[in-house]
C-alpha cells in the first residue's frame, strides 16, 4: 500500500485586518462550518469523556461529510 506524502491540502491564511476573503479566494467558512457540526455532536452527549474525545471528532466528521444537505433532501420530497 503506496501512502500519500502530500495528503493534506496546501495550507493558506486569511488576514481578517484586510479582508474575509483572500486573494486567491480562500476563507474561513468551511472550517467555521465544521467546528459548529462538532461542537453539536459534543453536546448530544451526556458526558464526553477525554478518553475517547477522538472517536466523538470522528462522528460528527462522518455525519458532516456523509448527511445529505437541506436541499437534497427537500428535491427528494418534492
Amino acid at each position: 500500500m503506496k501512502i500519500k506524502k502530500n495528503f493534506y491540502p496546501k495550507h493558506e491564511i486569511v488576514n481578517h485586518e484586510v479582508g474575509y476573503v483572500s486573494p486567491t479566494g480562500v476563507n474561513t467558512n468551511q472550517i467555521e462550518s465544521a467546528w459548529k457540526h462538532i461542537r453539536r455532536t459534543f453536546r448530544t452527549h451526556i458526558r464526553v469523556s477525554k478518553h475517547n474525545i477522538h472517536l466523538y471528532a470522528k462522528e460528527s466528521t462522518y455525519k458532516f461529510n456523509n448527511i445529505p444537505s437541506f436541499e437534497t433532501v427537500i428535491l427528494c420530497l418534492i
